[in-house]
């Protein structure tokens, strides 16, 4: 598990990664955004509120250890633990509820809630924190442990850690992103020809849309990589200019084509939304499920389409739950791949689950329909 420490300045903040602890700032009013399909994520006590895509009756509620609670899709998934929910407040598609703590029980807008997971009626629906003094700009503190972080707020400041290879994705859209010395690779969705570059101060660099908005400032460029759709280049400093995949820019804004290009190390990515693979990397996408009651069912809750696999270099795993009683041998029979050669692609059809939903993995760019091609296991 990786942690995030978000100073958000009142602003509210899209979390986009499983496995993450969120760490808030004390004398702020922090408040995060869970995005759809994302899970196991840890709220600490000085997070004030959470969002959720969905309606309340899309979840179940659990005490944990005194004041703490879980909350869970209807699947049982677990989509985050908040810590000290005093004081605390969660909002739905349709309502928003303070949390509370009395006499040893945690309460969801005045319904009290117990030791095992179930949906809630709340007794009593309030307001959105107050947002007051907001500012343009924040930061967040990745110790990010070899993964890739999806960056999907603007006006953003990125620390690393050091000693550990930090690596964000920028958001398609998001501007003025600062990226700090510490963070080794940032990825963009888009082709090297979809960017301008600019030499700052120094060893810094900027790269700006074609309409010249600043998506990302980066500091101390030496040794970094920054990878496109379509490549992968090398950052460099000789002590005078600033080289883009052996390419020197200046201090007025253009377009590259990199003289050389690079690959970076195998990583693993796990699909919680529509993703697009990095070409000439080597990516592990992992994919969520559950075949404990012996049907195969998706842990997200929606369909995703993950684009530009590149079979014989990317791979694919469905992550089951410990008791789950698949296999790489008998997942494709377990689960209903359907494939079409005019539209390029496959569908991963998963059964229906206890909520009465079936969704489904698109490959896009892939047809194979026994998935004998694609590198996929079941884990």
């Amino acid at each position: 598990m990786g942690s995030v420490y978000v100073e958000t300045q009142n602003s509210v903040w899209n979390i986009r990664n499983n496995n993450t602890k969120i760490n808030g700032t004390d004398g702020l009013s922090d408040r995060v955004s869970i995005g759809s399909g994302v899970t196991d994520v840890v709220v600490s006590s000085t997070v004030e509120e959470v969002d959720f895509s969905q309606d309340i009756s899309n979840y179940k509620f659990k005490q944990g250890f005194g004041s703490n609670m879980e909350v869970q899709d209807l699947n049982g998934s677990t989509v985050i633990t908040l810590a000290s929910i005093s004081g605390k407040q969660l909002s739905f598609g349709n309502s928003v509820v303070d949390l509370a703590y009395s006499g040893g029980k945690v309460s969801v807008g005045g319904a009290e809630i117990s030791t095992t997971a179930n949906t809630v009626t709340p007794l009593t629906t309030t307001g959105f924190i107050a947002q007051t003094t907001k500012t343009t700009t924040g930061q967040e503190y990745l110790e990010a442990t070899d993964s890739v972080w999806t960056i999907g707020n603007s006006n953003t400041k990125i620390n690393g850690t050091a000693g550990s290879s930090d690596r964000v994705s920028i958001g398609l859209g998001v501007t003025n992103v600062v990226v700090s010395s510490t963070i080794e690779e940032a990825d963009f969705s888009q082709d090297t020809s979809n960017y301008k570059f600019k030499q700052g101060f120094g060893s810094n660099m900027e790269i700006q849309d074609l309409n010249g908005n600043t998506v990302m400032t980066l500091a101390s460029v030496s040794g970094k990589k920054v990878s496109f759709n379509n490549s992968v280049v090398d950052l460099a400093y000789n002590g005078d200019k600033v080289s883009v995949g052996g390419t020197d820019i200046s201090t007025t804004a253009s377009t590259i084509t990199p003289t050389t290009t690079t690959t970076t190390t195998s990583n693993t990515i796990a699909i919680t939304s529509n993703t697009t693979a990095v070409n000439g990397v080597a990516e592990k996408f992992t994919y969520a499920i559950d075949s404990s009651t012996g049907t195969v069912v998706s842990k997200l809750t929606s369909d995703i389409t993950l684009s530009g696999f590149t079979v014989g270099e990317d791979s694919l795993t469905f992550t089951d739950v410990s008791s789950g009683t698949v296999s790489t041998a008998t997942f494709v029979s377990g689960v209903t791949v359907s494939t079409s050669s005019i539209n390029n692609l496959t569908d991963i059809i998963f059964n229906t689950d206890t909520s009465g939903n079936t969704y489904q993995l698109t490959l896009a760019g892939v047809v194979d329909s026994t998935l004998s091609t694609v590198d996929m296991t079941v884990a």
